[in-house]
């Protein structure tokens, strides 16, 4: 089998505009402390703005005879301090939308006044909201992780069933005893089928079950916090179930050399189990799954089984061979023409020569 590497892409929930917008979302995730340093940051810009126009220029900024500053010689003079004040003060009543009136603002310093006025509107309104919403918020979110951790169980349990019936393939005994009967129909000049479609089937009943799960927590990490916070554990114990599920799948590898579908559907659930492993953690925040989550690496282990399929021969090498040879007799074959087709797909000459072999036993070429 060809082995063009895992690719992993990070998946986005189908669109619910009608229940949740980007804006609210992105509100929603505004902590009181990022809204603590928003309104200073503002404040001092705008304190800034004030000090500089007012001291610089007597038609922007803040009106020199509502500072109170000293008259000399019918001007008024500010010192820098007392101006520094006056400009806190100013920013501090306007953006806190009080106004007193005292101090009046000039030129363009009006519409800083304004859009000051604005922002402290929109801090105020997203302050009062928070507060409002966040034991609604916090009953929500209880409910709504209990709900996940009740559905990733869900998926657990149903997995464990699928387990059960994949493990009786993949004892010592069973390859065993299949390895021999492969012996045996290879001499006899047969091919060795499995006595029971229950394999096959339970295959792709795992992998809807993958896809079906794998969209489901895409979603919910996308749209909800519920993932972030107080299910870590039940993710946890969902990866470990998902490692124990691939290295049942990888024990089959020895029905896998022997039957394309089973290859297939191999390599792709563990493909889908490394996909669902990335998503999960990436999208969990509160990284603290190092003790739960048991030391292995799914990723590195779907690979080594790509590579041992690459190395070996299967029925997919058989396939593809068959599709590269020419079509002219095999008296009229071009010399070599096997590395040809080994390099064509990047595998050894030795397992070109295996399947070119096993196609003539079966006299299809």
């Amino acid at each position: 089998m060809e082995n063009k590497g895992l690719k992993q892409s990070k998946k986005t929930p189908n669109n619910k505009n009608k229940y949740t917008t980007k804006f609210g979302r992105f509100l929603d995730s505004i902590s009181y402390i990022s809204l603590v340093k928003i309104t200073a940051l503002i404040w001092e810009i705008s304190v800034f703005y004030f000090w500089f126009a007012t001291y610089f220029s007597s038609k922007h900024g803040l009106k020199i005879e509502t500072l109170g500053c000293k008259i000399e010689a019918g001007n008024p003079i500010c010192d820098k301090f007392d101006l520094l004040f006056s400009s806190l003060y100013f920013s501090g009543v306007t953006i806190t939308t009080l106004g007193y009136g005292d101090i009046l603002p000039l030129g363009f310093g009006r519409l800083v006044a304004v859009l000051l006025a604005v922002g402290g509107l929109t801090i105020i309104a997203v302050l009062i909201s928070k507060v409002s919403s966040e034991r609604e918020s916090s009953m929500l979110l209880l409910l709504h992780t209990s709900d996940v951790e009740r559905r990733i169980s869900g998926f657990r349990a149903s997995m464990s069933e699928y387990i059960d019936e994949i493990k009786p393939f993949s004892y010592e005994k069973e390859i065993k005893k299949y390895e021999k009967d492969l012996k045996m129909s290879r001499f006899k000049g047969t091919r060795v089928r499995l006595k029971t479609n229950q394999l096959p089937n339970t295959l792709k009943k795992l992998r809807i079950l993958l896809k079906i799960s794998n969209q489901y927590i895409t979603f919910h990490s996308n749209q909800s916090l519920s993932l972030e916070r107080g299910a870590d554990t039940a993710v946890a114990q969902y990866i470990n179930k998902l490692s124990e599920v691939q290295a049942c799948i990888l024990n089959l590898k020895h029905f896998a050399q022997q039957h394309r579908n089973i290859e297939i559907s191999c390599v792709n659930i563990s493909k889908d189990i490394c996909s669902i492993e990335d998503a999960l953690l990436n999208n969990i925040k509160e990284k603290q799954l190092d003790g739960l989550l048991e030391s292995n690496s799914l990723v590195g282990k779907h690979q080594a089984f790509e590579e041992w399929l690459k190395s070996n021969y299967t029925e997919s090498w058989v396939h593809k061979v068959k599709q590269e040879l020419p079509s002219v007799p095999r008296a009229n074959w071009p010399l070599h023409e096997f590395k040809k087709i080994a390099i064509r797909l990047d595998v050894s000459n030795v397992i070109v020569k295996i399947c070119i072999k096993e196609l003539i036993r079966r006299g299809e070429c």
